[in-house]
């Protein structure tokens, strides 16, 4: 495999392995719609190599949060397709990453269903308007920013109903989410995840069988963001073999494309993760806000 050299993901053809995962970047207007500067921001980094841009989160909801996305309402597309239209005619690809976030997210516990079934209608919307945006696929935020991704850990979640306790009820209302935005925008339109991976929130087991719940739901593709520090060695045990990551891990046993976001600075690094899993495709953050041309840094 050569990170560099162009590969479908899905039905997206990719110009190299390398996305840009989303990442916030508080260049909403007042009215949540993009400003021209993030537009300009795209452009570098499409010049500077990503294949794929995944936009920072945008809220399905009208928010007060300064500089937050948001996509709730049509006075908003012209921005959107303006922002797309630019990305595509450099060449470049762009996901709406649709997320639900802020004060909402903080405890499942008070998130009653009336707000559960609004929150869907929303994702609904939202998902359809991307489209008509002109995005070529919609990314639901399952990250513990996201009111959903809350669902999927048992610090935040400690419902007794329905959607509480194990993980196959934790993860039924982000399921019902993906199945509500799939109904929006059609069996083939491309609709990925992100999971989050934290030691403290939750555990592998539990990440690998939400990746299989989505998996077999009919998610496009997964991301999977966030380091996962192994545990210290046992007193005694020098050179143990290298902890495989969850997205390693996951890329194994789900049948759907696995896209690792976990810090890798080099291109050695991606190249032993693909070495270990399956996986074949990398997500840039921190490093691409830092040098919009940290891949061309890369190629060269």
């Amino acid at each position: 495999m050569n990170l560099f050299l162009p590969e479908k993901l899905g039905t997206l053809p990719l110009s190299n392995h390398l996305l840009r995962s989303g990442v916030p970047e508080g260049l909403a207007l007042k009215s949540g719609a993009p400003h021209a500067r993030l537009d300009e921001h795209y452009l570098q980094l499409i010049e500077g190599q990503a294949s794929t841009i995944i936009c920072g989160p945008i809220s399905v909801t009208a928010t007060s949060q300064p500089g937050l996305l948001s996509l709730h309402s049509i006075h908003q597309l012209a921005s959107y397709r303006r922002l797309t239209d630019a990305v595509h005619e450099k060449g470049g690809l762009i996901l709406a990453r649709l997320s639900y976030p802020a004060a909402q997210q903080e405890n499942p516990g008070e998130a009653y269903w009336r707000l559960l079934r609004s929150a869907e209608r929303s994702f609904s919307h939202a998902a359809a308007k991307a489209k008509e945006a002109g995005f070529d696929g919609i990314q639901l935020d399952f990250t513990f920013y996201s009111l959903p991704g809350c669902f999927l850990s048992r610090r935040y979640n400690q419902r007794e109903d329905e959607y509480g306790g194990e993980i196959h009820a934790r993860i039924r209302f982000p399921r019902d989410l993906y199945r509500a935005a799939r109904q929006a925008v059609g069996p083939d339109y491309p609709v990925w995840v992100c999971l989050e991976t934290d030691v403290n929130l939750i555990s592998v087991q539990d990440l690998l069988t939400s990746g299989q719940y989505l998996a077999s739901a009919g998610v496009s593709a997964i991301e999977v963001c966030g380091d996962f520090p192994p545990p210290p060695p046992a007193p005694g045990h020098i050179g143990l073999p290298k902890q495989l990551h969850p997205a390693e891990m996951l890329s194994r046993i789900v049948p759907v494309p696995v896209v690792m976001t976990a810090g890798l600075n080099t291109s050695l690094e991606m190249m032993q993760s693909a070495g270990r899993s399956k996986i074949r495709f990398f997500g840039l953050n921190h490093q691409l806000e830092e040098d919009p041309a940290f891949i061309t840094r890369m190629i060269r």
